[in-house]
């Protein structure tokens, strides 16, 4: 592993401007579209299950929550590819002359690759309370 100097997204949001917001974003796009490739089964997470039993959820009104629940119980994965799985503003690192490092692999899963685009999208934890 290798030390790498900076600050987390989460840490520099407020400090960056819409232009390098979306130069970063299209940076993160090109690290994603290279990470997220099919690949053999390597571990037994079950994404749908996760989605299904995510607390977060529970803050909605109840008609959204099963509205949620019903989508996921029909929703067919097709096409399931390599994901980070944790891909929120923490886990992303920018070092001073620009770079972006993505951290924190520990729920790498099989998914559809717009699995991640929610928790960057709105800043959503899909595993609130764990121990990191």
């Amino acid at each position: 592993m290798e030390y790498i100097s900076g600050g987390s997204l989460g840490q520099l949001e407020g400090r960056l401007t819409d232009s390098q917001k979306r130069d970063y974003a299209k940076q993160l796009r090109e690290i994603t579209d290279s990470m997220n490739t099919p690949c053999e089964r390597f571990n037994d997470i079950d994404i749908l299950a996760r989605a299904l039993e995510c607390r977060r959820w529970s803050k909605f009104p109840a008609s959204i929550q099963h509205e949620h629940k019903e989508y996921l119980m029909e929703y067919q994965i097709t096409t399931q590819a390599y994901v980070h799985g944790d891909l929120t503003c923490d886990n992303i690192l920018l070092d001073p002359s620009g770079t972006l490092y993505i951290v924190d692999f520990a729920d790498a899963a099989l998914a559809p690759a717009e699995y991640e685009l929610a928790p960057l999208m709105f800043g959503y934890d899909p595993m609130p309370g764990r121990i990191s």
